[in-house]
């Protein structure tokens, strides 16, 4: 009994597609994506397998936790083992822009070019658990954890794992690093101030060396994010416009 919070570039749909290995006929299990066409390569052999998507109607993938306690009933909500995974948010970033440009072989200095372009809570999936002040999931693995935490919730759901997931999504796969990226200590500091909330909260969200510059902005709300993340897609076609000139 457990309900999985999908955030975004955290391998969550590695992670969906193994457990979805265990879930039964009345389980809700939402469909990963319909256009394979515009899915990474490395993601796009899933719609040739069974990915066990069943009684989803009126469910979404990525689908917040408060819409979700909406549409379940509340004993459900209340008793069953809420849980997420998180990413350090500019190697999530970083991870998204990727992901969005996978088609583009010579990406040169596009990503920071497009980290410095747009605002950086495009990515923020802080809606999805935390609400009035708290969180509303149990548990939230650390991205960089992954294995490891995940053997912890696993023998708490009682769901054999040794490790392995079967397969591994892109951001698994690479998980890409802005170690190695030109990026100013305006950037950087904007990130901090951006993610405070997470940061507060989730101590391994924190930008290393850097700390908010003023208090967390609350609340978030899927209004807002939706908002920067609309941002976000108009920064990429922006990239995507210079990187094919």
């Amino acid at each position: 009994k457990y309900i999985f919070l999908k955030n975004k570039k955290v391998a969550g749909s590695t992670v969906e597609f193994y457990l979805s290995r265990f879930s039964g006929p009345d389980d809700i299990v939402t469909q990963i994506g319909s256009e394979p066409e515009r899915i990474p390569p490395s993601l796009r052999y899933l719609f040739g397998r069974d990915t066990r998507f069943q009684n989803s109607a009126g469910y979404k993938n990525h689908m917040g936790g408060t819409r979700l306690r909406a549409k379940i009933p509340t004993d459900v909500w209340d008793t069953y083992f809420k849980f997420c995974i998180e990413r350090e948010p500019l190697s999530k970033t970083v991870s998204a822009f990727h992901f969005k440009t996978w088609q583009i072989s010579d990406k040169g200095d596009a990503v920071s070019t497009f980290l410095d372009y747009a605002f950086p809570n495009f990515y923020s999936d802080i809606f999805r658990y935390f609400e009035n002040g708290k969180l509303i999931a149990d548990k939230v693995v650390n991205f960089t954890r992954l294995t490891e935490d995940m053997t912890e919730v696993c023998a708490r759901l009682e769901i054999p794992f040794e490790g392995d997931f079967g397969f591994k999504s892109k951001s698994y796969q690479k998980q890409k690093s802005y170690q190695s990226l030109n990026l100013t200590e305006e950037l950087k500091q904007e990130f901090a101030d951006g993610y405070a909330l997470e940061a507060e909260i989730l101590p391994f969200m924190k930008i290393a060396g850097y700390s908010p510059s003023s208090p967390a902005v609350l609340p978030w709300n899927e209004a807002r994010v939706a908002r920067l993340q609309y941002d976000f897609e108009t920064g990429l076609k922006h990239v995507n416009r210079a990187l094919r000139r």
